[in-house]
């Protein structure tokens, strides 16, 4: 059961002009701020996020998902597995702490302070594929790469890394404030694939012996004011192929 006010949910709570985590009533926890549990990409994996407890916001615990509100105060476990086939599977999580996204230990039990991120990954199977590719080749927006000695047909991997940046603008204004930056990567990932960061995106598909990169950028838009993010760079590192 949540803080209501006429019915609606308290999302934001200030007291002398200081905003407000947590709230108590006769020593119970009635109210916790309200944050996002966002996923990046996940390979080889699948993923368990249990809500064990919530002493501020007494919200149900027990499994839930990415598309669920997090609340101050909660305390996370999430799990990771490899699927049939892969193994080391690997969880790296962004608790808001500004350490940004760090290897964690499986599973992972943390208290909500902040809004957190993840993703997850582990080892494919080992398969006979060629390396045609090595070097460094940066984008800084939607474009192809040409690669000679990809052939058609097949499979293809790539390695690579990207940047994504988050602005905030107010409607009636055409000045943009940064607000955050995120980096992710990919290793030796099959084509097609898509990499996420909270609203806006980067998709890599192939065209015979062309990587075809799509910088996809997006916006939120709430009471008078925008969160802008796009896609800054994005560098390849690694191309290989697999008949």
């Amino acid at each position: 059961m949540s803080l209501k006010f006429n019915n609606t949910e308290v999302e934001r709570l200030f007291f002398n002009g200081e905003e407000q985590n947590s709230l108590q009533f006769n020593g119970s926890g009635c109210f916790g701020k309200c944050f996002t549990l966002t996923q990046f990409s996940l390979f080889g994996v699948t993923v368990s996020i249990d809500r064990m407890s919530s002493p501020n916001q007494r919200a149900e615990t027990g499994e839930i998902g990415t598309g669920n509100t997090i609340y101050y105060g909660d305390v996370i476990k999430i799990a990771v597995t490899a699927i049939a086939n892969y193994t080391n599977p690997q969880l790296f999580v962004d608790v808001g702490d500004g350490a940004g996204l760090q290897s964690r230990t499986v599973p992972f039990t943390f208290t909500v302070t902040n809004a957190v991120r993840f993703s997850a990954s582990a080892t494919a199977p080992a398969v006979n594929w060629e390396t045609v590719w090595t070097g460094t080749k940066t984008f800084t927006s939607s474009g192809e790469f040409s690669i000679p000695g990809l052939k058609s047909g097949g499979s293809v991997q790539v390695t690579a890394t990207a940047k994504f940046k988050s602005y905030f603008k107010y409607e009636w204004e055409e000045k943009y404030e940064p607000i955050s930056d995120f980096d992710d990567a990919i290793n030796r990932r099959e084509l097609p694939v898509t990499i996420y960061a909270n609203i806006a995106s980067l998709s890599l598909s192939r065209n015979e012996d062309k990587i075809i990169i799509n910088f996809i950028a997006d916006y939120d838009n709430s009471k008078g004011y925008y969160i802008v993010e796009t896609p800054v760079s994005f560098t390849i590192t690694e191309v290989r192929r697999r008949s």
